[in-house]
């Protein structure tokens, strides 16, 4: 449902990342998934690790534990299109 990141594993288990269950990824995972038009753990996971170039190298996930969630999302948003 978008609301935590569930990475699915072989023999039907999940591993869920433990830094999403910080206060700030509360509201900034759903609002990301929606952004980004997914669910799909793989894909958020990636994008929120990846180094991004607008907001200046750091990856998506450092710049939302510096409160900087409307940059990510933008960022989101130019990586749907």
């Amino acid at each position: 449902e978008g609301r935590a990141i569930a990475l699915a594993r072989p023999r039907n288990s999940y591993r869920l990342p433990r830094w999403q269950f910080e206060p700030v990824f509360w509201s900034a995972i759903p609002r990301l998934a929606g952004a980004m038009n997914t669910t799909h753990g793989w894909a958020l996971i990636a994008f929120l690790e990846t180094p991004c170039g607008a907001l200046s190298g750091r990856t998506p996930r450092q710049a939302i534990e510096q409160g900087e969630i409307d940059l990510v999302l933008q960022a989101g948003l130019a990586e749907t299109y």
